[in-house]
């Protein structure tokens, strides 16, 4: 790149000059036309930018996000968003941008702004949503070790640990406001139909309690089935939502019952007008 962009230029006949004056092995070279820079100039020109620019392997990357993730897209993206929520009521829209710190408050310069400016104020954080998914599985046939941990055992033998092995998928939905509070957590399992103890959740480091099928003594927090994880929203008890899907991803049938289940659960006041 360094080469096509001196190409024909002054620079490229300072080079060569410079060159012929001191390397000996650039003299002596019988190519036709030699390279003007060569591999030390791209090591020191890595020396003097290391600070900003790296030489690193490349990473495979979905052609489709390829496509689909460009700068006009989001944008795109951001003004429906953006749009929908004014329509909602939970933000008001400026005639002209403004600064805003990392609080939200509206701030007159950009030495004491945080993020670019914009037309749009969140009035009600509370009732914005973010939700985000991790897919996971329980086979640990790839787990590494928990921080480079190891084990004593005989010389030339090898420290086994006993593993599940077998694949069972799902993915992990975590609710959030735009405030910070939990809000709920939602897990998908992989299967055609679900199974009810499932939703139970299993700690096989918990002793039983009492009869073999008492299972309500031994369902809840710190017990032998303690169930997903509970939030407290607004002094409101949210148990997890537990939904399946042939893939163990999310469908828009999960994310509407998901947002019913909610809703039926009244943990937002509609009082105020905003749905």
């Amino acid at each position: 790149m360094a080469n096509s962009i001196i190409s024909g230029t002054l620079y490229e006949e300072k080079v060569l000059s410079w060159k012929q004056a001191h390397c000996v092995a650039f003299r002596n070279n019988s190519e036709e036309k030699p390279m003007v820079l060569g591999k030390g100039y791209r090591a020191g020109f890595m020396k003097r930018n290391s600070h900003l620019i790296k030489a690193k392997k490349g990473v495979k990357f979905d052609s489709k996000r390829a496509d689909w993730c460009t700068y006009q897209n989001f944008q795109l993206m951001y003004d429906e968003v953006y749009e929908a929520m004014v329509a909602a009521g939970i933000a008001s829209k400026f005639d002209d941008p403004a600064w805003f710190d990392k609080l939200g408050n509206i701030v007159e310069d950009e030495e004491n702004c945080f993020g670019l400016k914009s037309k749009y104020y969140l009035l009600r954080p509370d009732k914005l949503l973010f939700v985000d998914e991790v897919g996971s599985n329980t086979s640990q046939a790839k787990d590494g070790n928990i921080g480079g941990e190891k084990f004593l055992c005989l010389s030339g033998g090898r420290p086994q640990q006993r593993s599940n092995t077998k694949d069972a998928h799902f993915t992990v939905l975590g609710f959030t406001t735009a405030s910070g509070e939990a809000v709920m957590c939602a897990i998908i399992f992989a299967a055609k139909e679900m199974d009810p103890l499932w939703v139970q959740g299993l700690d096989p480091f918990t002793e039983w309690e009492g009869e073999e099928f008492d299972i309500e003594r031994n369902t809840g927090r710190g017990k032998r089935h303690p169930e997903g994880p509970e939030c407290k929203f607004k002094g409101i008890s949210v148990p997890c939502f537990c939904g399946y899907s042939e893939s163990g991803s999310i469908t828009s049938h999960l994310l509407a019952a998901m947002l019913k289940f909610m809703d039926g659960l009244n943990l937002f006041d509609r009082s105020d007008g905003i749905p």
